[in-house]
């Protein structure tokens, strides 16, 4: 496992960063094989789980007049799994970004992020008479493609030297676009309140709250169909 990272400020008030990372496992897990006379073939080895994760991109922060920094950025992420169903994914990640630190007890962010994600699916190779021929219709959320779009809004607090407490709220809208049977769309609303409260030079309390609704959409089919 490895990352660079090239951080620079070519021009005035522009700050960049450049980004790699690669992230790999090499499972060493036994494996174990199971004997069933009665089933074909009758006996079965177990695949060991291995992951690899290749992600890079760019952010660009742009120091505006008025206190105002405006971010952006893009991150292509792929992995590879050791997976029947979905073995693939491509991630393509644009963020964008607005901050404002015009009052010295307050700072204000709003964000607004894009997710395009693509799926290598592989059908199973079964006769039609199979039960598990329902697997070319399920799409499992976790790998499946989506499109995704998240906007988040934050207040940071510092009305006393030793406090400083934040709210934050968030809306997500997800959309599985190749999914059949599955999940098809997930929303989501929240907001979470965060408190520190330094009591003490070595001593500091902590406190916050998280809220969400969430709102799913499914598609479900049982056997026999």
């Amino acid at each position: 496992n490895y990352d660079f990272t090239l951080v620079s400020t070519p021009l005035t008030g522009l700050d960049t960063k450049i980004f790699y990372k690669h992230y790999e496992t090499d499972n060493r897990s036994d494996r174990i094989t199971k004997t069933d006379t009665t089933a074909s073939p009758p006996s079965f080895t177990n695949d060991l789980f291995d992951y690899r994760k290749d992600r890079y991109g760019l952010e660009l922060g742009f120091r505006l007049p008025a206190r105002f920094t405006l971010s952006t950025g893009y991150t292509y992420t792929h992995v590879r799994r050791q997976r029947e169903d979905i073995p693939e994914n491509d991630d393509d990640l644009y963020i964008v970004g607005l901050r404002w630190s015009g009052l010295d007890f307050m700072v204000a962010r709003l964000e607004y992020e894009r997710l395009n994600r693509s799926a290598d699916f592989h059908t199973p190779e079964v006769a039609a008479t199979d039960p598990q021929i329902m697997e070319t219709w399920i799409r499992r959320f976790d790998a499946a493609s989506q499109d995704r779009d998240t906007v988040s809004a934050a207040f940071d607090f510092f009305p006393l030297e030793d406090l400083n407490f934040g709210v934050a709220f968030r809306w997500r809208d997800a959309k599985y676009r190749d999914t059949v049977l599955g999940l098809r769309e997930s929303k989501a609303e929240g907001f979470n309140f965060d408190i520190r409260y330094q009591l003490a030079k070595p001593l500091n309390l902590y406190g916050s709250f998280d809220y969400e609704r969430a709102k799913q959409y499914q598609f479900q089919r049982q056997l026999p169909f």
